[in-house]
């Protein structure tokens, strides 16, 4: 867990190497406390290890959010939901965005001989850096709201900079209250000044640290400014999927127009879970998606490490799009939604590569075993071909 460390009184959010204004009203910040990422390691290296793999487990985070807002919403708003495509105007595109931040984050782990970092916790799930909990949840003016504020780059949200805007301002104080996250970019700062630092560490870091600092200032570019303004425009109902319904969000859930289902809650398909999901038919659904899920994480675990040129990233892709998509729709339908459990034994399935693809070729089979068991149930778009492809891919 990412901690930070605070200290009572002080009228600032500080990070290595510089300070950023809290956002609160006068008197808030002046009771407010001073905020910055706890340094565990003196050693650089180590330091931005364990920061990555944090910004890992975020970036993760946030794709599945933004994968679960996405789905819940109705067919009507298919142009805010979008296609399974790269794209800073749809939440779909964004979530497919933050796969690529993912992988960033992970190709540097890489470079510093680091293993790649696929793991997160439980949802809902408390990071210190945010006042609000990690959770998926339908798409709603509050949901985007919490979006738009980690998204955010220093001071768009301060009420004194000659860039703020109002009327956002006035809706997310509404939507979220007066206190201010940090953003998702406050880690990347703190990245970026442990780059710095190497390179005048007396030890020669194992890759190129010009390529390194390029590749995190474009992942913070990008989510401080394109997710930003994706968001932005959510939030204020002025995107073009939204613009065309006066006062969308403030109509009835049940209002036929509203933009997304009333999907659950964190979701579980686990069986005992608190939330596990109670139709039968639903969790089977969810525990399809699940495997799904697993095998995505597995194959971006074998290509993160270097193997495959480029196969298991292709057949991650295929497994996203051509299943674990669909099914996600169809549970958003249902007013479920898909759960995205963590597997509790992680994504590096065996010792080496090829022990690893030995279990991975298991759970394909484990897959395709369930999947005919309710092959009559499935959704329309939802491909059988996917995991006959992957197995013969893998040689199986």
């Amino acid at each position: 867990m990412l901690r930070i460390q605070r200290r009572p009184g002080a009228a600032a959010v500080m990070l290595k190497g510089g300070i950023r204004k809290a956002f609160a009203p006068p008197d808030a910040v002046a009771a407010g406390p001073v905020v910055q990422i706890a340094r565990d390691f003196v050693d650089p290296r180590l330091e931005l290890i364990r920061v990555l793999h944090e910004a890992a487990q975020v970036e993760h985070a946030l794709m599945l959010q933004y994968l679960y807002a996405a789905a819940s919403l109705k067919p009507a708003y298919a142009l805010l939901a979008g296609a399974p495509i790269t794209s800073s105007s749809t939440i779909l595109g964004v979530a497919i965005q933050e796969m690529q931040h993912l992988r960033t984050v992970n190709d540097l782990l890489v470079s510093f001989t680091a293993r790649p970092s696929l793991g997160r916790q439980e949802f809902p799930y408390e990071f210190d850096i945010y006042p609000f909990p990690l959770q998926l949840e339908p798409l709603t003016r509050h949901s985007a709201a919490k979006y738009t504020f980690a998204e955010a780059p220093a001071g768009a949200l301060d009420p004194t900079s000659p860039g703020a805007d109002p009327k956002l301002n006035a809706v997310l104080d509404a939507e979220l209250g007066t206190t201010r996250p940090n953003h998702v970019g406050s880690i990347y700062v703190y990245v970026l000044n442990l780059l710095e630092e190497l390179n005048s560490h007396t030890v020669s870091p194992p890759m190129n640290l010009d390529n390194a600092i390029s590749a995190i200032q474009f992942v913070k570019k990008q989510g401080e400014q394109e997710h930003f303004a994706l968001f932005k425009s959510i939030v204020l109902a002025d995107h073009p999927a939204l613009a065309g319904i006066p006062g969308v969000w403030d109509l009835p859930r049940t209002d036929a127009r509203y933009p997304s289902f009333p999907t659950a809650l964190n979701p579980s398909a686990i069986e005992g879970n608190p939330r596990e999901i109670a139709d039968a038919a639903q969790r089977r659904h969810a525990w399809l998606a699940n495997l799904h899920y697993w095998i995505v994480l597995s194959l971006l675990d074998l290509h993160f490490r270097g193997g495959g040129n480029g196969v298991y990233r292709a057949l991650a892709v295929a497994h996203m799009t051509g299943a674990l998509w669909p099914l996600a729709r169809a549970l958003a339908s249902a007013l479920q939604g898909i759960p995205f459990d963590p597997l509790s034994f992680g994504y590096r399935l065996g010792q080496s590569d090829g022990a690893s693809l030995d279990l991975l070729r298991a759970l394909f089979k484990e897959a395709q075993g369930f999947e005919k068991t309710i092959q009559a149930e499935l959704p329309e778009d939802y491909s059988t071909d996917v995991i006959p492809t992957s197995l013969a891919a893998l040689g199986s």
